[in-house]
């Protein structure tokens, strides 16, 4: 479920963390699902405020960023935690000697030959186009890299759980 706060000058704010005071109203998570209750009025009569402006495609970005937001600061902790291999070649590496990983991240500048190389390789496991060379390199520590695999655990769950809210509302 995603949450909804009024601010103090009466806009709408997504409470994504569920952590904000306040009032909230509630919708599920997909696209779907927000813009009928922006188009339906839903967030008006929730916070019975007939003159509150909700804009459906703008709502549905800020969703798309603000979970992206949550994907990078996820997959930071797993770099700290030392539960990525970053690099096409580490990665690659890994798939061939049959680590068992449980995401694989793709930049979406990554050249053709490479993304198609590890996606061959990735059987089974989720892929996700992400970010370019150089956030993906610089959230890694490195200067620039094109791909990151996250291996299988706990924490990798919840980034998985994340990727399926990212491409529900994913900024095209």
């Amino acid at each position: 479920m995603l949450r909804y706060v009024l601010s103090p000058a009466r806009e709408l704010v997504v409470d994504y963390r569920q952590k904000l005071p306040g009032r909230g109203a509630y919708t599920c998570c997909t696209a779907k699902c927000v813009a009928q209750a922006a188009s339906r009025k839903g967030f008006q009569r929730a916070f019975r405020d007939a003159t509150l402006k909700v804009n459906p495609v703008e709502l549905q970005t800020t969703i798309g960023r603000i979970i992206e937001q949550r994907l990078i600061n996820l997959l930071g902790m797993a770099r700290k935690a030392g539960r990525l291999l970053i690099g096409a070649n580490q990665v690659d590496d890994a798939l061939r000697h049959g680590k068992r990983l449980g995401l694989l991240i793709i930049t979406v500048d990554a050249s053709a030959a490479t993304e198609k190389k590890l996606v061959a390789r990735a059987d089974k496991i989720v892929v996700l186009r992400l970010m370019d060379k150089v956030a993906l390199g610089a959230l890694c520590g490195k200067s620039q890299t094109s791909a990151v695999g996250l291996k299988s655990d706990d924490l990798t769950a919840s980034i998985l759980g994340e990727v399926t809210r990212f491409r529900e509302f994913e900024v095209h």
